[in-house]
């Protein structure tokens, strides 16, 4: 199940997620979590926990998803231009 809190941070748009990650080390916890169409393009999700997580849909242009846990993630139709994989 995902973190709660770490859903409503990244919620909360691209500047407060990146603060809030400058701030904390850890890794979030976003797994089998519902991100369906939501626009992350420019978020740094590195090293993130995706793994089941539903991102149909959704704008990862721009994001940094190195190191993510993408196993079983649903990524039908998700943009994922000019993201470092």
């Amino acid at each position: 199940m995902p973190n709660d809190e770490h859903v409503a941070m990244l919620r909360r748009g691209a500047e407060a997620w990146n603060a809030w990650r400058t701030e904390h080390d850890a890794a979030p916890d976003l797994s089998r979590a519902d991100l369906r169409g939501l626009d992350l393009s420019g978020f740094d999700l590195s090293r993130a926990d995706l793994k089941n997580a539903d991102l149909r849909g959704t704008n990862c242009s721009g994001a940094n998803l190195a190191g993510t846990r993408l196993e079983g993630a649903n990524l039908f139709k998700a943009v994922l231009d000019v993201a470092e994989l």
